[in-house]
């Protein structure tokens, strides 16, 4: 059988812990807070409430979910990069949050968390490209809960040149471009409801929103 062409191959999880091992020590996501902030924001935590954090990084959506959740919540992030969780563990550990648990895994194979209010999966197309990392995480997801997801997109058919830029920003945090026109619709198959916004934002640079109720 011939190789699958690049733009239709799955995640792959040893490159993208190569990648992120490699990247950890320098990343920095902050190009993509408005995109984080809308996010968030659609999320809508409430005080007292758990939330997972699948593919958590860095911990750069920590202090907004905090800030919803208080000290009563809970903030579980999940992520397969043993050096990317150690600038998380460092962020809570200075900001004093004693109510974040750091999962060191991938998202297809995460052990139980829940059960949780909240989930946020934000700027992972890989976890997004994955039916077992979503099913995964919906399971921990309480019936009638949330899952917000967010990243980037290709750019529609008659802006596509633009989306040589979005590839140039994008490819070196995903191991995957399939499914980029529409990261969102694995998800859709699987959400009681699905709300998608798209958006364009910064140097023509496009991207989503989609807000998922769980069934």
């Amino acid at each position: 059988m011939a190789e699958r062409r690049w733009w239709r191959r799955g995640p792959d999880a040893r490159l993208a812990r190569e990648r992120y091992g490699r990247l950890a020590a320098t990343f920095d996501p902050s190009a993509v807070e408005p995109l984080r902030r809308r996010a968030i924001a659609r999320l809508g935590v409430g005080p007292g409430q758990t939330v997972l954090d699948a593919g958590c990084g860095i911990g750069a959506s920590f202090a907004r979910i905090e800030a919803g959740i208080g000290s009563t919540g809970r903030l579980i992030g999940v992520d397969q990069s043993p050096e990317m969780l150690a600038r998380a563990q460092a962020r809570a550990k200075e900001a004093g949050w004693e109510n974040v648990t750091l999962v060191e895994s991938s998202a297809d194979a995460m052990p139980a968390v829940g059960p949780v209010d909240r989930a946020l999966i934000f700027y992972v197309h890989d976890v997004m490209r994955s039916p077992a990392a979503l099913d995964r995480i919906l399971a921990q997801v309480r019936p009638g809960g949330r899952v917000v997801a967010a990243g980037p997109r290709w750019a529609p058919w008659w802006a596509f040149p633009l989306s040589l830029w979005v590839w140039h920003i994008a490819r070196p945090y995903h191991t995957t471009f399939e499914g980029f026109q529409r990261p969102w619709s694995h998800l859709a198959a699987r959400a009681a409801r699905l709300d998608v916004e798209r958006i364009v934002f910064g140097r023509a640079y496009f991207s989503y929103i989609a807000v998922a109720t769980v069934r």
